[in-house]
């Protein structure tokens, strides 16, 4: 007779031994198994036994894309996200207006740059030539610094003014030191003008210094500005 025909016979307790156990064993195998079913749903979503392979594996897929779509995302957003706003706008020098003018013996390099037309490389150019003669007598003199044609002199003079004054040179106390770096002073200017003096005395005026050998009238011109007799 099997357990399910002495079931309806008779109560648990009529029960011998042997079908206790065979009771309790398959109530246990019930439970058991029960647990795992419910286990299995919570991991995986899925209703799979735990032992297949396929869930962990499906699993791991869902989870790959999961990661993927947040970084798509996160990168979609950076994308989208307009760029960091830098102080270049503000730092950047701002150019003269028609009208506007600089007094370019009395300036230095970054004000050189506000006139349109000259950068930095220009700039340097125009201060060291400055440095050189002791400051502008005239504008046109800009076209002498190195770069400078008629043209781009043609577009910045209207920017440029001579309100301060230029230095002079003593030409009775010239010397090779103090005078070589002149632009418009050669080394044979500076030793025929010496030699002229130890010779002849101090020099009291331009005309008196064509008479020097080695110097043109267009030289005399150009140099007589920023001589000094005193």
């Amino acid at each position: 007779m099997s357990i399910f025909e002495k079931l309806k016979l008779k109560d648990f307790f009529s029960y011998n031994e042997g079908d206790k156990r065979a009771i309790i064993l398959l109530s246990v195998l019930i439970i058991i198994c029960g647990g795992i079913c419910l286990f299995s749903e919570y991991l995986f979503n899925g209703n799979q036994p735990i032992g297949n392979s396929a869930a962990f594996a499906e699993f791991d897929k869902l989870q790959k894309n999961r990661i993927e779509a947040a970084s798509s995302d996160k990168t979609m957003e950076e994308q989208e996200q307009p760029p960091l706003a830098t102080n270049n706008n503000s730092t950047q020098l701002k150019k003269l207006a028609k009208g506007e003018v600089i007094d370019i013996n009395n300036c230095n390099a970054i004000s050189i740059k506000q006139i349109p037309g000259i950068g930095n490389e220009y700039a340097k150019r125009i201060i060291t030539y400055r440095n050189k003669l002791g400051g502008f007598v005239y504008k046109e003199q800009l076209m002498e610094v190195k770069g400078i044609s008629r043209k781009r002199y043609d577009n910045i003079s209207q920017y440029v003014i001579i309100k301060k004054g230029h230095k002079a040179i003593d030409i009775n106390n010239v010397t090779e030191a103090n005078s070589v770096s002149h632009p418009y002073l050669k080394q044979a200017h500076i030793a025929a003008i010496i030699k002229h003096i130890e010779n002849n005395g101090r020099l009291s005026s331009t005309k008196e210094l064509s008479k020097i050998p080695g110097f043109t009238s267009e030289e005399i011109n150009k140099l007589s500005p920023y001589l000094s007799f005193e």
